[in-house]
């Protein structure tokens, strides 16, 4: 996520963008939606004057002018083949808690509208820059085991993926959508959300039935301990015990190599 955490001055910024071009790195990853002041390039959403926050197409505005304007940016410095989007933050618009600062990490006040707010940000994202990001990879909400980046219950974490994987497939099929970022594979919150999923799809009727397209997760003190490959095996045991393949791709989307120089 280069373009997302330095400023064209900072000298580390033109680190990471050699690092993508030297190592051939073809991928990089974008928030869909962020409001916060420090970046703001995201896809804003308002609501209309006297709009309540329940279920109406006609109640909110999607701007996309910021946030492709970011998507040209990365293209143009990093050049990477794709472009892989985190879904959230949760817009202020939207959330159940608009009038708290941490706003972005609480769950949506109306489900339905998400739904629909996802859905038209995966139509516009598919169907512009020639298609090239159709297909894409799409990354619900993050971290259900900090403070930092989700502040409800990891019930309210479940709903959003369920809404945000239904926005997604309305709009693109063949995009494929992933959670739950945990900080680690073995996180207590990986095996909480699996589990969940796995109850709500459960449920009788096929059509309420989600995927688990990608399972995403860190691991930021490894270390070189060979620590990694057990969380993998971790994570493959647990995903058929509700329901899921044990072939789903993992996807470790945050590691370091610390403590060894």
């Amino acid at each position: 996520r280069s373009s997302q955490y330095y400023d064209d001055s900072d000298p580390a910024r033109s680190f990471i963008e050699n690092a993508f071009r030297e190592t051939m790195v073809d991928m990089s990853d974008m928030y869909v939606f962020n409001e916060s002041p420090e970046e703001n390039n995201g896809i804003r959403v308002t609501r209309r004057a006297g709009c309540t926050p329940q279920f109406s197409g006609d109640c909110l505005d999607l701007n996309f002018s910021q946030f492709d304007a970011e998507v040209n940016r990365e293209i143009a410095r990093t050049g990477p083949e794709t472009i892989s989007f985190t879904v959230g933050l949760m817009p202020q618009a939207l959330s159940s808690r608009p009038n708290d600062p941490g706003f972005p990490y609480y769950a949506p006040a109306d489900y339905n509208e998400w739904q629909d707010v996802v859905r038209r940000a995966v139509e516009h994202i598919k169907t512009g820059w020639g298609g090239r990001f159709a297909g894409a990879s799409y990354l619900s909400l993050t971290e259900p085991d900090s403070d930092t980046y989700w502040l409800g219950t990891i019930d309210e974490f479940v709903s959003v993926y369920v809404h945000t994987w239904r926005g997604v497939k309305a709009a693109d099929p063949n995009a494929k959508v992933g959670a739950p970022m945990t900080m680690t594979g073995n996180a207590p919150d990986m095996t909480n959300f699996i589990t969940k999923l796995g109850v709500h799809n459960r449920n009788p009727a096929p059509a309420d039935r989600v995927t688990l397209d990608e399972i995403v997760w860190q691991d930021y003190n490894w270390n070189q301990d060979e620590k990694l490959s057990p969380e993998v095996d971790f994570i493959r045991n647990l995903l058929p015990e509700h329901g899921f393949s044990a072939n789903t791709p993992s996807v470790l989307i945050g590691w370091n190599n610390w403590g060894n120089g």
